[in-house]
């Protein structure tokens, strides 16, 4: 997520609006649980002949702890990728934590 999350600062940045939300990992983190929350249902699914390693890479909403759970201030959404290697076939998964 860090190209998305650099991406977001410049388009930000370029708008004149408040690049504080990528920059700041709390407000990040808040962000990607919205984010999540649109693609909870539905994983996003990247598709490209391009791509050099991969046909495709998938990401999926693994799990979104409440904002008054325990974990606040802690890892709040857990996010997978899953991918296959265009080189081996090998079926690649991993996680990441926000």
């Amino acid at each position: 997520m860090t190209n998305f999350r650099n991406q977001l600062n410049t388009y930000l940045r370029s708008q004149g609006l408040d690049p504080s939300i990528p920059n700041d990992n709390e407000k990040w983190a808040n962000f990607l649980t919205y984010y999540a929350g649109v693609i909870e249902d539905c994983p996003l699914r990247c598709v490209s002949q391009g791509l050099k390693y991969t046909d495709e890479v998938v990401l999926k909403v693994i799990d979104i702890a409440p904002e008054n759970s325990e974990t606040c201030g802690a890892f709040r959404l857990t996010i997978e990728w899953r991918w296959v290697s265009k080189t081996t076939g090998r079926s690649n998964e991993n996680q990441q934590a926000y």
